[in-house]
């Protein structure tokens, strides 16, 4: 099987497309650490970081509208009904929505621990 084709013979699907896919899940949460996540962050105009940032940032927005893309074809390929593509759509959300919270808790609980452990290194 190629895997570059567009079609696998004995499958319907492309497992290039599906690494992209993954590649560009992993740079969106790039994005979402660096924008969310580095606000803090104290670095100087025009320093080393402040490029790497900014130049990765460059990269995950081109990975969200790739994602999106490539989600869209997923969907329409399997899309029959509109019964079947409502219940799809539904799964997508609830998904999304579990996987957010699950990561704002580990997120809160990271936050709190390392304030525990900074107070407890700092005496305060």
């Amino acid at each position: 099987m190629d895997v570059l084709s567009s079609k696998a013979p004995d499958d319907e699907r492309n497992y290039a497309i599906d690494i992209l896919r993954i590649i560009s899940m992993l740079f969106v949460i790039v994005l979402h650490i660096t924008i969310h996540g580095m606000k803090g962050a104290d670095y100087e105009l025009l320093s080393f970081p402040y490029w790497f940032v900014n130049l990765l940032r460059s990269f995950c927005n081109v990975a969200v509208n790739c994602f999106v893309l490539i989600s869209g074809v997923h969907l329409t390929d399997y899309m029959e009904t509109p019964a079947r593509f409502l219940a799809q759509a539904g799964i997508a959300l609830f998904t999304i929505a579990a996987a957010g919270l699950l990561l704002e808790f580990i997120r809160r609980m990271i936050t709190k621990y390392i304030c525990k452990i900074g107070d407890l290194i700092t005496g305060r």
